[in-house]
């Protein structure tokens, strides 16, 4: 009995089994059929070899290359863009169907569908299963314009059934269409640019400038072997990559039309070139680019672009316009040593790093002054003064194969300026020199030292003020500094006999006095500001007195007159600041000495006499409007502002500066 009910069971369950199968599989093409005929177009857009579009105004034929790319071969061959075709043959598959309608069952003709003579065709081309199998016949489609209801109609490839699409769906795919044309021209991104090349056409001219990118530099290769500059050589690629198609010239151009440029890009991999023509005739010439005719190799057909002009520019004059106008090519941070020389002082100035840190704004250095005692340098100008010499720009190319005459006459035999760097990077050192020479016109020029290339640069008229000698100019400005922990117990301030001092200050300090409590009882407000500036400072600024800086520096030896208005005068007035440190000699304190003359205008002068700092220099803005005030006892009148110049009636005021 049970065996009976199992077999039963058996089989009704295989018997539901084939019923569900036989249904679904019913229910699946029930649903492809309905797809297919709500989506008329997707099955024959699929795998496509080719497609074409027809319209009154034009053909437009786009076939699959073997490389999976596709190219125009109609109505001029050019390359198509892949991805505006992937997405064009995307709206084919998309194309839906409103209703499918029988004009044979309704009693009306293709006529009444705008299909009698359809405005478009659309021929469709599917690819083969293999290479070996032949190609599909291609599959012949029509469709009307859009009707006032804003519906087209599709006339199917049975040329019988009408399909009713949207006409915003036949609007998009113009839209499409006319994108299918790659307006790109250098398909080699600058990131992959590993070589240039520009050669003009131009009868008798056979000049070709090459460059190429070695470690992230451009270098010239010819017609002379330089530096390229970086910035300009990206901007020139940049530009030619961002060139783009205008269109087709509607009649043939001759040849002669296309001799201007040749230019050629090298990438990894690849390289592509243009040659590029005359301008269109007929441009407006106020634009900043002209329409010219151009031709890439490879492609046989001529096209037209927008040229921007100052890229022509560039392009034109690439041998001196792509060069780099950097005199010399170095990292301020990789220098280690520097050795100055002028006509005028023969013994050179050295300048040493004190430390391997690769940051110019905190490496140490130190002065060998010729004939003198080594220096503490200003680690602020020394960087300054290699970040100049790095940022040194010729002002035009000169000479690059001078003779000997010339080079005497551009100043190098007797040059103004000799320096030698020592870059260290690593346990390696490289040794860089320049020479800067002087004509006897006043112009002056640069070129790199023996071992390089003989090329003869031009430079502006101030170059060499950039390029001091002195060693006061690189000298740390702190004449002076007191203890961290020294205490000030007197200040004065006193005329000095044969100056044109009058004004005097002296206080002393008792033994557990405080300046607070003694600048307290000054009468003068305008002197107990400038006392506490000088002796106290408050909690942002120390006072002037424990840190005494230099603008500048006059003289590396302190003298009894100085020149004050281009007159020879003594000094005006001493200051003596007195002090004791904690572990100093009891009743032994130590002087600070400053002797002072008249101020003039923004600058006054100071002298630190000879058995301290033993140098004269200017005040800093601070220190010196401190000691107007307590001398006058009035603040310091502010400048004057500028008076604007008058402006005529109906005229502009001027914005240059």
């Amino acid at each position: 009995m049970r065996t009976k009910v199992t077999l039963v069971l058996l089989l009704l369950n295989v018997a539901l089994f084939s019923w569900i199968v036989h249904t679904r599989h019913r229910w699946q093409i029930e649903i492809e059929t309905a797809d297919r005929d709500r989506h008329p177009l997707r099955e024959l857009a699929v795998n496509l070899q080719a497609f074409e579009f027809s319209s009154p105004k034009a053909t437009i034929r786009v076939e699959r290359l073997p490389d999976r790319s596709w190219n125009i071969t109609r109505p001029s061959v050019w390359l198509a863009n892949t991805t505006n075709v992937e997405t064009f043959i995307r709206y084919l598959q998309e194309a839906e169907s409103k209703a499918t309608l029988d004009p044979t069952l309704t009693g009306q003709t293709l006529a009444d569908y705008d299909l009698e003579k359809p405005i478009y065709t659309l021929v469709l081309t599917p690819a083969p299963a293999s290479p070996k199998d032949p190609s599909p016949a291609p599959v012949t489609l029509h469709l009307s314009n859009v009707d006032k209801g804003g519906n087209a109609h599709l006339l199917a490839a049975d040329g019988k059934h009408v399909h009713v699409v949207n006409g915003d769906w036949l609007k998009q795919l113009f839209d499409e269409l006319d994108g299918l044309k790659e307006k790109r021209l250098f398909m080699i991104p600058v990131t992959e640019a590993r070589g240039l090349s520009i050669q003009s056409l131009a009868a008798g001219d056979a000049a070709r400038v090459n460059l190429r990118e070695v470690g992230g530099r451009w270098l010239l290769d010819s017609p002379i072997a330089t530096r390229a500059s970086n910035r300009d050589t990206t901007v020139v690629l940049g530009g030619l990559t961002t060139l783009r198609l205008l269109g087709f010239p509607a009649n043939p151009v001759p040849p002669e039309m296309l001799n201007e440029l040749s230019i050629r890009i090298e990438g990894d991999k690849r390289s592509e070139t243009m040659r590029l023509g005359k301008a269109v005739a007929g441009s407006d010439p106020k634009l900043k680019a002209t329409p010219r005719y151009a031709k890439l190799d490879g492609r046989d057909t001529i096209f037209v672009l927008y040229f921007q002009d100052v890229l022509f520019e560039l392009l034109t004059n690439a041998q001196e316009r792509l060069r780099d106008r950097h005199v010399l090519d170095f990292d301020p941070a990789d220098i280690t040593a520097i050795t100055l020389t002028a006509s005028s002082q023969p013994v050179p100035l050295k300048l040493q790093r004190l430390d391997s840190t690769k940051n110019t704004a905190t490496a140490d250095w130190q002065i060998a002054p010729p004939g003198g005692s080594t220096l503490t340098a200003d680690r602020t100008l020394v960087g300054n003064f290699l970040l100049r010499l790095s940022e040194l720009r010729a002002s035009r190319f000169e000479n690059d194969a001078p003779s000997s005459s010339e080079v005497d006459k551009f100043g190098f035999t007797h040059p103004e300026r000799e320096i030698t760097l020592i870059a260290t990077t690593g346990a390696a050192q490289t040794k860089l020199s320049l020479e800067i020479g002087v004509d006897n016109k006043g112009g002056a020029y640069a070129r790199a030292g023996a071992g390089s290339p003989p090329y003869i640069y031009a430079l502006a008229s101030d170059a060499l003020d950039a390029m001091p000698v002195s060693p006061l100019t690189y000298r740390d400005r702190l004449v002076r500094a007191l203890p961290a922990n020294a205490r000030i117990t007197s200040f004065s301030l006193t005329p000095l006999p044969g100056g044109s001092g009058t004004a005097s200050y002296n206080q002393t300090l008792g033994d557990k006095e405080t300046w607070a409590q003694t600048l307290a009882t000054e009468n003068s407000s305008v002197r107990r500001e400038a006392l506490q500036k000088l002796l106290v400072g408050d909690k942002n600024t120390p006072a002037l007195l424990l840190q005494l800086r230099a603008r500048s520096f006059v003289s590396g030896t302190y003298t009894d007159t100085v020149l004050v208005n281009g007159v020879l005068r003594a000094w005006a007035y001493r200051l003596t600041v007195t002090f004791v440190t904690p572990d100093a000699t009891p009743g032994a304190p130590a002087t600070l000495t400053l002797d002072l003359a008249d101020r003039a205008g923004s600058d006054q002068l100071a002298g630190s006499p000879a058995n301290e700092a033993n140098v004269v220099f200017s005040l800093e803005a601070g220190f010196m409007d401190a000691l107007d005030a307590l001398i006058t006892g009035e603040r310091p009148a502010a400048p004057p502002l500028p008076v604007p110049a008058p402006v005529l009636r109906g005229a502009r005021p001027s914005t240059s500066q």
